[in-house]
């Protein structure tokens, strides 16, 4: 274990363009009566001491929690892997968590197993497997593997699992993510 108390930063990404929710910024789309950006800062507001959201606009709303928000750098909403590289260049740790704001019931327990996973294999990178299939989110990576991403997205490439696959990574199987729900239409809600 790290001796350091913050093992990771944390990037929650709320940049999509909705598409699925009729253009509605999903960070702020109501679950259990509060936005889910909200449930998604109060999993790790208390285990990190560098919580990012990434959006793409309403970042006065955004900003409003108190963190830092950034912008895709490209700023083409060119998906996870470019809000993914603007944190690591800004993240005040070696580790990024990164997690989708539409994805409840991800937490520090699930975050600190990967981060134990990535030092016993000593890998740059970790995702999960919920027991059928990889999931490309959550994800813990090391930032040194930014430069990688920014290659894989100069090349026109988007699709997370590619880049994840070509970074041969860790795969932590976790029953807990089955206990997990992503929100991608309105009616997972």
């Amino acid at each position: 274990m790290a001796s350091q108390k913050y093992k990771y930063s944390v990037c929650i990404l709320a940049g999509g363009e909705g598409r699925r929710f009729g253009g509605l910024d999903k960070g702020f789309v109501k679950y259990r009566g509060k936005p889910l950006i909200e449930h998604a800062i109060e999993a790790f507001a208390d285990h990190t001491n560098d919580l990012t959201i990434s959006a793409n606009r309403n970042l006065e709303q955004y900003k409003k929690y108190g963190y830092s928000v950034v912008c895709d750098l490209n700023k083409t909403y060119a998906g996870p892997l470019a809000g993914t590289l603007t944190a690591c260049t800004q993240s005040k740790n070696e580790w990024l968590l990164v997690i989708a704001c539409d994805h409840i019931g991800i937490d520090n327990s699930l975050a600190n197993a990967m981060h134990e996973l990535a030092e016993s294999d000593q890998t740059k990178l970790v995702i999960t497997n919920d027991g059928d299939r990889n999931q490309p989110l959550p994800m813990l990576l090391h930032t040194s593997l930014k430069n990688t991403i920014g290659t894989f997205l100069g090349s026109g490439d988007r699709k997370v699992g590619l880049w994840q696959a070509l970074q041969k990574p860790s795969i932590l199987k976790s029953e807990q993510l089955k206990q997990t729900k992503n929100i991608n239409t309105p009616e997972d809600l």
